[in-house]
């Protein structure tokens, strides 16, 4: 937020004045927007990270089970619930599916397009393979028990592919710009990489 301080001449008094405002103004030599893009990712990876590592299961076995049964069914497209209107937003615009939704799974399942329907299972049946445990998380460093580890160490390398499969660019570019943005990836075969890498997080 910048100062503004405008003259305002008002005709009918023959008087004028100074008016000051306060407006949201960008910085000439700023590079703040781009670093905020990257910290929203990054912030990203660290709330997925925890919800895959330190999940409810009694909500994760519930919301296997609610997809399992309402995969097939047809997609209803109206009156979509307000708590299903950002989750199928973000998947249709970036491809992600993040069990952040599950806690709504019930009454928005009907409303979610097959393909996000399925991601989640998937996700979810594999996040069910292990148990529960807590993350300590400060920015991107992540402390587990040594035992948690290797588990930590999966989840991290399986969101940075997903997002690399993703257009999560391509939306971040868009919200930038106000207008839509086509960017054409420069590897289509990245996300395998980042799977069979052994260190992305150590």
């Amino acid at each position: 937020m910048q100062s503004i301080t405008d003259r305002v001449k008002i005709e009918e008094l023959d008087y004028t004045m100074s008016v000051q405002t306060h407006v949201n103004k960008p910085l000439d030599y700023s590079v703040s927007l781009a670093a905020n893009a990257v910290h929203s990712v990054d912030a990203y990876v660290l709330r997925s990270l925890v919800r895959r590592c330190n999940y409810n299961p009694k909500m994760v076995n519930n919301a296997i089970q609610v997809i399992e049964r309402a995969l097939f069914n047809e997609t209803s497209i109206e009156n979509i619930p307000e708590e299903a209107i950002m989750p199928i937003h973000l998947y249709l615009k970036t491809g992600l599916a993040d069990i952040v939704c599950i806690k709504d799974i019930n009454n928005i399942v009907d409303y979610l397009p097959f393909s996000m329907k399925q991601k989640l299972l998937v996700t979810l049946k594999e996040v069910i393979k292990y148990p529960p445990f807590e993350v300590i998380t400060i920015h991107d460093s992540f402390a587990v028990l040594p035992n948690n580890c290797n588990r930590l160490r999966y989840w991290y390398k399986e969101i940075l592919a997903e997002l690399a499969e993703s257009n999560i660019l391509e939306h971040l570019l868009s919200q930038i710009m106000g207008e839509d943005i086509k960017y054409n990836k420069l590897d289509n075969n990245l996300a395998p990489l980042i799977r069979n890498s052994n260190y992305g997080l150590c």
